[in-house]
């Protein structure tokens, strides 16, 4: 029974000490915690603004999965004027994918 119960605190033991969350080391020496940022798409009417998409490319398909709009983001905030027909789009920017409505 001891042998049972001393197994169990040794893997909780380890278990609550591995880490949650990776560092990593710049070149000053210090950790610093990694965070992938995304893409953030807003769209308003007929204008879609996308920020923290620098050097991506934007694709607009329709509902049927055509492309209708291909678009390259040149820095951190950017605003476009979009020439779509009213209805319903998937906006892709990397790895985020967003429905939007255009009125």
């Amino acid at each position: 029974m001891t042998n049972f119960l001393l197994n169990i605190v040794f893997f909780m033991t380890a278990f609550m000490a591995s880490p949650i969350a990776s560092y990593a080391v710049g070149n000053s020496g210090i950790a610093e915690k990694e965070e992938a940022r995304e893409a953030e798409i807003i769209v308003d009417h007929h204008s879609l603004r996308v920020t923290g998409a620098s050097g991506k490319v934007l694709y607009i398909y329709d509902v049927t999965g055509i492309c209708v709009m291909t678009l390259r983001i040149d820095n951190n905030d950017k605003r476009f004027e979009l020439n779509l027909a009213k209805g319903c789009y998937i906006v892709k920017v990397g790895k985020v994918v967003r429905k939007i409505y255009v009125n």
